[in-house]
């Protein structure tokens, strides 16, 4: 009995691990070898990180983010506070945005994976 539980343990286990190198190499395939990451600018609202740049050297973050919470008449401020954090760490360089969003698209997978796992019985 105890033998069972064990092999069906371990059978889980290289069932999920299975499953998280191949969200991985899903992920990997779609932004390296599909030339997403080098085709160009197609991240939304990708215009606004050239207006970034160009109005970075007045304000500082605190200002240039109250600044964009009024700026559309939307309140956004954790989308702008997002963006503009990105800004102060890749500055125009793109293929570090589309890193950042083949981070999240993985962390993204593997925690609906989980938690499917966790409440969906028919995945584990």
């Amino acid at each position: 009995m105890y033998h069972l539980k064990l092999l069906n343990k371990i059978k889980n286990n290289i069932s999920t691990s299975c499953s998280v190198l191949l969200i991985i190499l899903f992920f990997y395939i779609l932004f390296f070898y599909c030339n997403i990451v080098y085709s160009g600018y197609h991240i939304t609202d990708d215009h606004e990180i050239y207006y970034f740049s160009s109005i970075i050297n007045k304000n500082n973050f605190i200002e240039l983010f109250n600044r964009f919470i009024s700026f559309d008449g939307r309140f956004r401020p954790v989308y702008w506070a997002h963006r503009i954090s990105l800004f102060y760490f890749f500055k125009t360089n793109f293929f570090l945005y589309y890193f950042e969003y083949f981070i999240l698209s993985i962390t993204t997978a593997l925690m609906i994976l989980f938690i499917s796992k966790k409440f969906l019985p028919a995945f584990t």
